[in-house]
C-alpha cells in the first residue's frame, strides 16, 4: 500500500503551488477606488507583508509583480499561492476580523498599495456597490482553496467515504 508522501523541509519546490491566490480578481471601479484610497506600501527587509497568525491590520493590493502566499502546519509548509496585479491580499481576515491565515512576501520590484482594516471597511460602507466584487472575490479564493485541498488529497491518495445514497 502507497504511504502519503511527508514534506520533510521547508524547500518550497516540494510544496504544491496554486494558480492563483484567488480566481476573481478587482474590477476596474473598485479598482480606481483602490488607487485614490490606498497607499504606497514598503515591505520590510525580507519582504514580508504579514505574517501567518498575525492580527490583520492592513489590506493590500497588487498593482504589478507578485506575491507570494503560504501556509504553515506545525513547522511544514502545506500551500503556497501567488497574488499578482489586480489582486487584493489579507481580505479574509479584514473581513472576518480573525488573523491572517497565510504568510505574505512581496517579490523583488513589486508595487504594493495598503490601505488600514478601518479604511477599507470605510470605502465598503461609502462605496457599497463595491462590496460584490469583493465577494467575488472571497468566493473565488474558497474555490481555488478547494480545488487545492482536492488535488492534494488526490495527489496523497487520501482514502474519502462514499456518499450516502
Amino acid at each position: 500500500m502507497n504511504q502519503p508522501r511527508v514534506m520533510r523541509s521547508f524547500d518550497l519546490s516540494q510544496v504544491p503551488s496554486n494558480r492563483a491566490l484567488s480566481e476573481c480578481l478587482v474590477d476596474p471601479e473598485l479598482s480606481e477606488k483602490v488607487e485614490k484610497r490606498f497607499g504606497l506600501c514598503s515591505p520590510n527587509a525580507d519582504g514580508v507583508l504579514f505574517r501567518q497568525g498575525d492580527l490583520p491590520t492592513n489590506i493590500y493590493f497588487v498593482r504589478s509583480g507578485k506575491v507570494e502566499l503560504t501556509m504553515q502546519a506545525g513547522l511544514r509548509i502545506v500551500m503556497r499561492v501567488h497574488a499578482g496585479a489586480g489582486s487584493l491580499i489579507g481580505l479574509p481576515a479584514i473581513i472576518g476580523k480573525k488573523p491572517y491565515t497565510m504568510t505574505a512576501k512581496a517579490s523583488k520590484g513589486v508595487d504594493v498599495r495598503q490601505l488600514s482594516a478601518d479604511d477599507f471597511v470605510q470605502l465598503l460602507q461609502d462605496e457599497p456597490r463595491l462590496t460584490l466584487n469583493v465577494l467575488q472575490i472571497l468566493a473565488g479564493e474558497i474555490h481555488s482553496q478547494r480545488a487545492a485541498l482536492s488535488n492534494l488529497m488526490t495527489e496523497l491518495r487520501v482514502p474519502v467515504g462514499r456518499l450516502p445514497e
